[in-house]
């Protein structure tokens, strides 16, 4: 059996693929068992002489991991998968980056005539990161608030890792994470200015107090394209969306400046 995971949630895919993994061996204590990466090239010969090795004590049950699959795509190992689809001893499960929901040609191709599940995980949503972020903190003694959870999430580019990772070091400084923290520390001060201005447009608050908020980006000198950034990844309404678009366009034709086309949008 082969199943194929894919799409740019990392940590979702991580998580089934473990919860699989677990599962088979739960059910084959014996089975064999190996993880490989695809980004080492040396995988292939490794994947290779698994596949096809027999266990003298593992009643031929094999269960194969492979991350990040796509150095495998013109090797033997897609031959080798044809011939596993048929097989009811080997369970190989592919961890892919690809992106979309729907295969190219060329994802596509390498499927073709292969039996297998395909299972998509897409990006979680803001609510969902936080939720997940907060528990995994909470599970750990650390306190962190859904706002700076959410935060996080964005300034780390929706890498869950990356931002469990970061709880864990900012945990050193306290056990309560929250933005009255981040803004004491040089690295984030300017950027939790900025997410507080940008959550404040998303959220379609009043005219006075995004000029308010507006102002305090104007004399702290803050860089006009970092906001820009934070509003393009937080933006969720065609609205929003339509206005940033036509802030780029006006900024890249040279109509105006990024300062002043923002301007425009916190008026309007």
């Amino acid at each position: 059996m082969i199943l194929l995971l894919y799409g740019p949630n990392i940590y979702a895919r991580d998580k089934k693929a473990h919860e699989l993994i677990n599962a088979a061996q739960k059910k084959y204590p014996n089975a064999s068992f190996e993880t490989l990466f695809g980004d080492d090239e040396g995988s292939i010969y490794v994947a290779h002489q698994f596949l096809l090795e027999r266990g003298l004590f593992s009643g031929g049950k094999k269960i194969l991991y492979v991350r990040h699959a796509s150095v495998f795509s013109q090797a033997e190992l897609w031959v080798h998968a044809r011939t596993m689809a048929t097989q009811d001893d080997t369970l190989c499960i592919l961890s892919e980056d690809w992106h979309t929901r729907n295969h190219t040609k060329e994802e596509a191709s390498l499927l073709d005539g292969i039996d297998h599940t395909a299972q998509y995980f897409a990006p979680y949503t803001s609510s969902q990161a936080a939720s997940l972020i907060c528990s995994s903190a909470k599970t750990n003694g650390v306190y962190i608030d859904s706002v700076t959870a959410t935060y996080l999430y964005t300034h780390f580019r929706m890498n869950i890792y990356a931002v469990l990772e970061e709880v864990a070091r900012l945990s050193l400084f306290s056990t309560s994470i929250t933005s009255s923290l981040l803004r004491g520390l040089p690295e984030y001060a300017e950027s939790v200015a900025v997410f507080d201005f940008a959550q404040a447009i998303v959220s379609s608050t009043t005219r006075a107090h995004r000029l308010t908020l507006w102002e305090h980006m104007i004399f702290q000198h803050v860089d006009m394209y970092m906001i820009f950034g934070y509003l393009a990844k937080m933006a969720k309404t065609q609205t929003l969306i339509k206005a940033l678009a036509r802030v780029d366009i006006l900024v890249k034709s040279g109509r105006l400046e990024m300062d002043q086309a923002l301007e425009e949008l916190v008026i309007a």
